[in-house]
């Protein structure tokens, strides 16, 4: 069997797929997996032994420049890429409407969520065939289940297996403080990553701050102004990849870069807040997990809604105390030793 999977983006979204990809490998023997991903992302199928070829779509790119991709051959050269494999099946892991679009025109049967389990309710008219699938479900467990109804096999009830080799922690150790998020209201405020960072220095460990956008670098530049924090310039996922791969511990927002320490096992504290950890929470050996406990929470707003100023943190993420997540950290490196066991 040969089978395509269309799941483009974005960090988070794309590791959620990876167990389901090792249950279809796992039970499905002989069974080959491409997979259809944005050109920024294609590192992370590639770096998976379980994937046998990788598509890249440049959909971004082509969305700023819609002339030059419809006119300078790239769209044409990725479509006939994207026909030249016959599939047994398709399935889109995305359930947007770009997703569809790019799983339909590929040459085989596309099977997706059906209307009472997509984020685009109309998405499934693009689908041959739909199944159903709770939308209260973790992200990871229902794609898993998606590909368990697609292909043809019994759900795994088994804990999820993300299928990267296992991290192994410098002998140097350090710490990962993962800053950024998409959303204004999942930041931790910059004095609370400043007093975690001195925290770490006085037990004796090293906290880098990894910045790829300007942004980032900007914000990891602040919290090292009043702490001990080295900021690291990731200029590329690959360099994030590894500075994670090679940490003792993690202290994140919800945000990709965290879901890929989860995956990795290493050691995670993450925090949530304007948000539900009940369908998006980092999977993985060694994590633990702050939820906001304040009546509005999880408001799912991108901006705080009891801020005057919509670039400031949520106030739920205020509310996380730097010596709480500190503990929680200590308690989930137990054990975790150069080997990366715990």
């Amino acid at each position: 069997m040969r089978l395509l999977l269309v799941k483009t983006s974005s960090i988070g979204d794309v590791l959620d797929s990876f167990p389901a990809l090792s249950d279809a490998a796992r039970l499905v023997p002989g069974i080959k997996i491409d997979w259809l991903i944005e050109e920024d992302f294609a590192l992370l199928p590639r770096r998976h032994p379980k994937v046998d070829r990788v598509l890249t779509v440049r959909f971004r790119h082509w969305r700023k420049r819609p002339l030059r991709g419809l006119f300078g051959g790239s769209l044409r050269l990725f479509l006939e890429e994207l026909r030249a494999e016959p599939y047994d099946l398709i399935v889109d892991a995305q359930s947007l409407w770009k997703s569809a679009v790019m799983g339909r025109m590929a040459n085989g049967r596309l099977h997706g969520y059906d209307f009472g389990s997509e984020r685009e309710r109309l998405c499934p008219l693009i689908y041959r065939d739909r199944h159903p699938v709770p939308v209260e479900k973790h992200a990871v467990e229902r794609i898993r289940a998606l590909f368990a109804e697609a292909i043809g096999y019994p759900e795994p009830k088994t804990p999820p297996e993300f299928g990267f080799p296992k991290a192994v922690p410098a002998q140097e150790p350090y710490l990962i403080l993962l800053h950024g998020a998409g959303w204004y209201s999942k930041r931790w405020p910059i004095p609370h990553w400043q007093s975690l960072a001195r925290i770490a220095a006085a037990e004796g460990l090293e906290t880098r701050l990894p910045g790829h956008s300007a942004e980032d670098r900007a914000r990891a530049a602040a919290i090292a102004a009043e702490s001990p924090a080295i900021p690291v310039h990731t200029a590329t996922l690959n360099a994030a990849w590894d500075l994670i791969a090679a940490a003792h511990g993690v202290v994140t927002s919800d945000t990709g870069l965290g879901h890929l320490a989860g995956a990795l096992g290493v050691p995670t504290v993450a925090l949530y807040g304007p948000n539900s950890l009940g369908r998006s929470k980092t999977l993985g050996a060694n994590q633990a997990h702050l939820e906001s406990g304040m009546d509005c929470a999880p408001c799912l707003r991108r901006s705080c809604p009891l801020r005057d100023d919509p670039r400031a943190p949520g106030k739920c993420m205020e509310a996380f105390d730097p010596e709480t997540v500190w503990n929680l950290l200590k308690q989930a490196m137990k054990g975790y030793d150069s080997t990366g066991a715990a």
